[in-house]
């Protein structure tokens, strides 16, 4: 290796170490307060990670090397630098502001689910419209909601509406209500985990979780949850339908084998 490669990778190395360095602060950032838990995976916040930290950590070290020369002039040398540290940081503001739009800030019960909600999905312009008893939008991970009933069938007719052009009535603010108004109508909805044991027995995951929570499976019930990354399960205490845990399998299956 003669001496301006090796000088080359050097400052490579550096710039890697930083770029480490900022990536786990990424990490810490973007697993830990935006997508808390399972929320990473429900939400795809592990994926869009892995993207950022591609560019962050492997494109600008690669530049520095392609572009460090001692033989340069000085002001070259720190121009070249400048250039790859902007193209370095705007791809990186880029990325956590997408992460940012995608992060999921609410799971709503819509009467017979759970659906994640994302920040982008969230209809902006109904916010204020929100009733005073629901929590704003938290930037360290989902409130847990529920929608409320429709007033009157023009209502009803214009959720519809909506719905079918994208906008479901989890993700607009005017029907949120917080959850324990739901109360009744996810103890009407909400299946016996044994239900799942049948339905999965050869699946580690779903025969363990009750031993992992410490629970009796007759102290457990589901709900299926809605997410951008697939079908998932909502496991909620018997007793108080607080979300426990969730698990990544199909919980409409007994409302299909109805239909």
């Amino acid at each position: 290796m003669n001496s301006v490669t090796y000088i080359r990778l050097k400052a490579a190395l550096i710039h890697l170490t930083l770029s480490v360095v900022v990536a786990v602060l990424c990490a810490v950032l973007i697993l830990h307060l935006w997508f808390p838990g399972q929320y990473r995976e429900m939400a795809g916040g592990s994926h869009l990670l892995i993207l950022i930290i591609s560019v962050d950590v492997v494109l600008g070290p690669l530049l520095t090397f392609v572009v460090f020369n001692t033989q340069k002039p000085r002001r070259e040398i720190l121009r070249d630098l400048l250039v790859v540290f902007v193209l370095q940081i705007s791809g990186l503001a880029y990325g956590i502001h997408t992460v940012y739009l995608a992060r999921p800030v609410a799971l709503v019960f819509e009467q017979t689910r759970f659906r994640v909600v994302s920040f982008i999905q969230v209809e902006q312009s109904e916010l204020l419209n929100k009733s005073s008893d629901v929590e704003d939008i938290s930037l360290s991970g989902p409130i847990l909601l529920s929608v409320r009933d429709f007033k009157d069938d023009k209502e009803k007719s214009d959720a519809a509406e909506k719905g079918l052009a994208g906008s479901d009535v989890g993700v607009r603010p005017k029907f949120w209500q917080p959850y324990h108004f739901a109360d009744m109508q996810l103890r009407k909805v909400a299946r016996p985990y044994d239900v799942l044991l049948k339905k999965y027995p050869a699946d580690s995951i779903v025969s363990e979780l009750p031993g992992k929570l410490g629970a009796a499976p007759s102290e457990l019930v589901f709900v299926p949850v809605v997410t951008r990354t697939g079908d998932w399960v909502a496991v909620l205490s018997s007793r108080t339908l607080v979300p426990l845990d969730f698990i990544p399998k199909d919980g409409f299956f007994e409302l299909a084998a109805k239909s």
